[in-house]
């Protein structure tokens, strides 16, 4: 079956030039869609899952999905950026051909090449492309949407080729790619369900430790821990768009005990999800 892409669907959820001083901070948080910064003027700081950086003027950053993350500024100085909030569904659409005889979608490529982020120095190409998606998002034109789904398609593929990665060039590796891929699909599709690490590793015919070691190896982080996250991301979706009470969405997500679910989304967030609910209101 071939694969149709449909380019004028809505893609980017925000795409402006934004303005923060006098110490702002955004606490941690995580979600499903993609965030680009690329920064202007002033300088920032970042938490990125287990991970800090510094961004200055010409810094772009990519956030990949179901990471968590913070933003805040260290000093008074204004810090000045254009910031692209996007989904990721388009990319799930588009594959890239690793070998003769192996194919991934763009977005699993994406993430198992730069496990939680991207970052680079802007040049022109990567600004140009930018900008056109923050001028596009402010036109609000009937081909608005496709000239950007366009755009962050041409910057998901070029960010791609800069990417550093491990090379893949054996077999072996390129079968550990593959083993890693697969696992996120996994979860993605059973992570409402009572899932154990030894029920990945099932379904792919491999032992839980070898799993696990290559999972690690792979985005920086346990298995276990990007399971946590993406659970609580999407409860955090379900807070944000059902009336479900935090018991229900404890459910919906996979954790039945919904202390549990309490005490995982404080580890994760900072604050329970009842504090969370109330400042999304």
């Amino acid at each position: 079956m071939d694969t149709r892409i449909v380019i004028t669907s809505p893609t980017v959820i925000s795409a402006l030039v934004q303005h923060r001083s006098n110490f702002y901070k955004f606490g941690k948080h995580l979600h499903s869609n993609m965030e680009l910064y690329h920064f202007l003027t002033g300088q920032c700081k970042m938490d990125i899952g287990n991970q800090v950086i510094t961004c200055h003027k010409g810094d772009v950053v990519l956030l990949l999905p179901n990471i968590v993350h913070s933003f805040y500024l260290d000093t008074a100085e204004r810090c000045t950026f254009h910031h692209i909030h996007f989904t990721p569904d388009l990319y799930s659409n588009v594959f890239v051909q690793e070998t003769d005889d192996s194919e991934t979608d763009l977005m699993t490529t994406f993430i198992l090449k730069n496990h939680t982020y991207f970052k680079t120095k802007a040049d022109e190409r990567l600004s140009g492309l930018i900008l056109s998606i923050v001028e596009k998002a402010a036109s609000k034109t009937p081909s608005a949407n496709a000239y950007m789904n366009l755009n962050l398609l041409e910057l998901m593929l070029y960010v791609l080729e800069k990417s550093e990665c491990k090379a893949l060039s054996t077999e072996c590796s390129q079968t550990k790619n593959e083993y890693v891929s697969a696992a996120l699909t996994f979860i993605q599709k059973n992570y409402a369900t009572k899932l154990l690490i030894r029920d990945i590793s099932n379904h792919l015919n491999i032992s839980s430790r070898y799993l696990s070691k290559i999972f690690f190896e792979h985005m920086n982080v346990t298995i276990g821990n990007y399971l946590n996250n993406y659970r609580i991301n999407q409860s955090i979706d379900l807070m944000r768009n059902t009336d479900m009470t935090l018991t229900e969405i404890a459910a919906q997500v996979g954790l039945k005990d919904s202390q549990h679910f309490s005490k995982l989304f404080k580890s994760i967030i900072g604050i329970n999800p009842h504090q969370y609910r109330k400042l999304e209101e």
